[in-house]
């Protein structure tokens, strides 16, 4: 009688485990993307040519973990630099909620683009 109640003791410890194993999936994928997105960015960032670059439109997005917020943005944006004539590219990147106002349509930002595939871009500073 011992042997079949440490049974189901192991059986429910074991579901238990698994249970907060699968919570914690969606949370463990949401925060791999934005450490790859990270990742891209910083790898633009130093690895990148420089260029200039006009916000044509900005999404405002974000995701809540608990109680903290991460703010993020896509921004459409023509690419300007001396050698290429310009083209449109698509950024996601997180903006400091003190630095939101310089990140409007029209605004000049600074940013860096992959050589290999240059609408890779990341944002380096405001500008203007």
């Amino acid at each position: 009688m011992v042997m079949s109640e440490n049974i189901g003791v192991v059986v429910v410890s074991v579901t238990g485990i698994l249970v907060i194993v699968l919570s914690l999936v969606p949370m463990i994928a949401w925060l791999s993307k934005g450490s790859s997105l990270s990742a891209r960015n910083d790898a633009i960032r130093f690895g990148g040519i420089k260029a200039s670059a006009v916000i044509e439109k900005i999404e405002l997005g974000g995701r809540a973990l608990g109680n903290e917020f991460y703010p993020a943005v896509k921004l459409r944006v023509l690419v300007q630099n001396e050698k290429k004539e310009p083209y449109p590219a698509q950024i996601e990147t997180t903006i400091a909620v003190t630095h939101m106002s310089k990140f409007q349509p029209g605004s000049m930002i600074d940013v860096a683009y992959d050589p290999v595939r240059p609408t890779n871009v990341a944002v380096l500073s405001p500008t203007r």
